[in-house]
């Protein structure tokens, strides 16, 4: 693969500069599909294109590479095996007053391929990296190691935050480690505590007395305590107490619900399930018993929309009055508590009465299409206005013939040119008119 690459460096007719040449070499990859590699993303190989579009409409520098120093650039950072296009990017990147060419950077990209890290990551956004001490960087890498961490491992948290490079692991974590070293899929739960740790997200304070009743806990529930801590590392440093206060809640009147609804519950909402409140949480049944009939109903309710219960502020008794009003059926109003919590929310839409006295004042607009539509109760109830002041003067059948969604939520070309057959200049002045009512 490095022979293709190096050919196709030196391959082409002369190109008149950096921009021109890095562009054509961009799109040949690009077409080859060679940008597709396992660790890229859509988003990555856009931002690849957009960086080197970018340079070629405006190749001004203070300095400028010359076509010659830049292909040396991309063969220097292909010779450590980086792919082309990241080559290109990161010779692109990197001002031309600066070497690319150094004995520290060499040895610390040696240690960060011996770890599988990222390494066009950390020249786009961590180049200090490449000036540190290969040798004490490794020597702080050697308590991750001590501790049960692969060097797979070792890399992922590295591409996390890079200062484990630079110091060594605290005794808390060390602690921690030892903790851990008990249950299954103890490296996993190492790596992803460090990992929530270092990007300081859900930061491990400290470990509870009883937290291996709350392993327990969760074993017991069959739960992956791995899984868990990627998505809710707190989890593991709350009171046990309230663990089983909340379980036992779960499990009697009104809900009765079973072991494994509980962990799915948990799982599917871990912040929700640490929130809940009893008091708080009688409340919002006592406020949905009036449209719910059965334990089963709220459970799923609970496991699609767990903040309706957490906050019973948020399900205000007026906001199911209010649906009634307008011929919502309990079923329906149920149907949008769980698809769109928001129309209850306190904070959602002032114009909620608005906006439904404007779209049932229709006759070809039924709860039933509001309900399989909901998401139109969030646009903008001048928006609603206008289209639906337009369909009615222009053209009544569109109502009939299309969905909601794609009657208020597509953009104004495919409304006015696709959907209604019209221009924008008829449209503009059709609605004009509600601009001075």
């Amino acid at each position: 693969m490095a022979a293709d690459n190096d050919s196709m460096v030196k391959s082409g007719p002369a190109e008149r500069n950096v921009g021109e040449y890095a562009m054509k070499m961009m799109k040949q990859l690009e077409a080859e599909g060679r940008l597709k590699t396992r660790r890229r993303n859509t988003w990555l190989i856009r931002r690849h294109m957009e960086v080197v579009e970018k340079f070629c409409d405006t190749p001004r520098q203070v300095l400028g590479l010359s076509l010659p120093e830049f292909k040396e650039r991309v063969k220097v950072l292909q010779s450590l095996e980086i792919s082309l296009e990241d080559a290109l990017v990161i010779a692109l990147s990197y001002p031309s007053c600066l070497s690319l060419n150094s004995t520290a950077m060499f040895s610390m990209v040696s240690l960060l391929k011996m770890y599988r890290c990222y390494l066009p990551k950390h020249f786009m956004k961590n180049p200090y990296v490449f000036s540190l001490d290969s040798k004490q960087c490794e020597s702080n890498l050697q308590h991750l190691k001590k501790i049960g961490l692969s060097s797979e491992s070792i890399g992922n948290l590295i591409d996390a935050n890079p200062i484990v490079l630079t110091v060594p692991l605290s005794n808390k974590a060390e602690k921690f480690a030892k903790q851990a070293e008990n249950y299954q899929s103890s490296s996993n739960i190492l790596r992803f505590a460090l990992k929530s740790s270092l990007l300081k997200s859900g930061e491990q304070v400290s470990l509870n007395e009883d937290f291996n009743q709350v392993v327990s806990f969760l074993k017991e529930l069959k739960i992956d305590i791995s899984k868990l801590m990627q998505k809710c590392p707190e989890f593991l440093c709350t009171s046990y107490a309230s663990l089983l206060e909340t379980y036992q809640f779960l499990c009697g009147a009104p809900l009765y619900c079973e072991k494994s609804h509980v962990a799915k519950l948990l799982m599917s909402n871990p912040h929700a399930f640490l929130q809940m409140n009893k008091s708080l949480f009688q409340q919002s049944i006592q406020s949905l018993s009036q449209i719910i009939d059965s334990n089963m109903k709220l459970y799923w309710l609970l496991q699609k929309s767990p903040m309706l219960f957490v906050d019973s502020s948020s399900i205000p008794l007026e906001r199911i009055e209010l649906l009634k009003q307008y011929q919502f059926s309990d079923k329906e109003i149920v149907g949008l508590l769980e698809k769109v919590a928001f129309v209850f929310s306190s904070k959602s839409s002032c114009n909620l009465e608005k906006k439904l006295r404007l779209l049932l004042s229709t006759d070809d607009i039924t709860t039933g299409q509001v309900c399989k539509s909901a998401f139109i109760l969030r646009a903008p109830l001048d928006k609603l206005q206008k289209r639906l002041f337009f369909i009615k003067f222009k053209k009544p059948d569109v109502l009939k013939l299309h969905s909601l969604n794609d009657i208020f939520f597509s953009n104004n070309h495919k409304f006015i040119n696709e959907i209604c057959g019209s221009t924008l200049t008829e449209y503009l002045g059709i609605v004009d008119v509600l601009d001075h009512v």
